[in-house]
This record gives structure tokens, sequence and C-alpha cells, in this order.
């Protein structure tokens, strides 16, 4: 429920064209939601009031005239309204609002991060045997891994599923009870239709519209395919 986040100390160089500087965050920090003022305790956003079910990019940034460092927020990945006398900026992570404009939590280590409750993104009954593009909570402008575990549910048949990224060719799903790898398949349903979903857990790369692709071998009408989303790797312009 917090609308407040916290930045730790650390060094990044600006990723915009220009001059490269070393920009050092000494002191943690904490920002809010409501409109950007110099200084730790104070507002991030760029522009405007905060939104319901948005991404946002945290930026930091660096004041011309003397060095200092500041965070940003901006639902843009690379082109934030920066504040008057800031030009270098670098982005280092991203954090999505809930339905009510407070931050969804997460964990960071690095450059994973982990939604504190998974999200089921995904759970569709008789979808067919094509391709569909699945949207993740993931980043939304930024490519990322998706944490993911996906699966399928063989209520009227034994079934197969694969997800893959959409930056490669759909390929079909390995059929169930065929001996020789003749398809690419994430995970297969067991041997007896009904009995219980049939789960994994795998990292698939996004688009930069948050989506994978997800395709079944066989759909029936109590057939399901499921994604549930755990959090996502962002490199972050490393």
């Amino acid at each position: 429920s917090t609308t407040t986040y916290g930045i730790a100390t650390g060094v990044t160089t600006n990723e915009d064209s220009g001059t490269l500087y070393d920009m050092t965050l000494s002191s943690a920090f904490t920002k809010s939601l409501s409109a950007w003022a110099v200084g730790s305790a104070n507002g991030s956003l760029d522009t405007g009031a905060v939104a319901v079910s948005t991404w946002y990019h945290v930026h930091v940034i660096r004041k011309d005239s003397d060095g200092s460092i500041d965070i940003l927020l901006s639902t843009s990945v690379a082109a934030p309204t920066m504040p008057s006398g800031y030009t270098a900026r670098r982005r280092i992570g991203s954090i999505l609002t809930n339905g009510s404009a407070q931050i969804v939590a997460f964990s960071q280590l690095g450059d994973e991060f982990l939604w504190d409750v998974a999200l089921v993104d995904v759970d569709a009954t008789a979808p067919g045997t094509a391709a569909v593009s699945r949207t993740l909570t993931t980043p939304l402008g930024v490519q990322t891994l998706a944490i993911i575990t996906g699966g399928v549910y063989a209520g009227t048949t034994i079934n197969a599923a694969v997800f893959s990224a959409l930056a490669v060719s759909d390929q079909a799903p390995q059929v169930p009870g065929t001996a020789g790898l003749v398809g690419f398949s994430s995970v297969g349903s067991s041997t007896v239709a009904g009995a219980a979903w049939t789960l994994a857990n795998m990292q698939i790369r996004t688009n930069t519209l948050s989506q994978i692709r997800s395709r079944l071998q066989a759909s029936g009408a109590a057939d399901h395919i499921g994604i549930i989303t755990r959090g996502f790797i962002d490199s972050r312009g490393k």
C-alpha cells in the first residue's frame, strides 16, 4: 500500500549521448510518487499526476552545474521530462502502480526483480492450437527475461505447450507419446486427461510490449494453458 520507494547507494554512468559521467549516489534516497522536488524524502514524478495500473521507470539524474545526483520517475524509458538544469540520466529500474496508484510490492537483488505475490497472467480455457501473444506483468517499454511458471491442464486430452519469445520463429509443441524429439515443448501434460496441472519454471524473453508467445498442441473444451509471472530479470542497459 506504499507510495514511496527507496534507492540504495551506488554508482552508475549515464546512458544518454554526450559526455559520460560517473553518477554517485552517496546516500540512500527515499522518493514518493508526487511531483519531483530535489532531494530525498520528496517527490519524483517528472510530469502530471501518478496513474493507476501504470509502469514507471526510475532514472538517476545529474545536475549540470554541480554534479549533484537525484532520482526521477517517468512513464518514459529513455526520454523523461528532465527538471531544469539536469541533463545526464540513466534508468536503473521500473515500478508498477496498482488500481489505487500505489506501488506493487517487489524484491530486487541486482538485475532480478521478484513480485512479492506471484501473478496469474494467463488462465485460458480451450484457447485453440494457434500461437497467441500473451502479455505479462513485466516492465513496459523494455525487454526483460520474464520469470514464469507455465503449464497445461489436460482436461480433454493429453497435451503439451510451448512458451517462447516472439523474437524467434513460432514452433509447434512436441506431440505427447512421440518418442522422437520433433517438437519444441516447454511442458507436457500427464498421461491421463484431467489428472492435474503440469507446470514448469522458465525464463522467456519479452518484447517491449511485455509479451511472449504460447501455443498448445491440442485444444479441447476443458483444456487450459496457464502462465504465472513471478518476476523478471532486467539488465537495465548494461
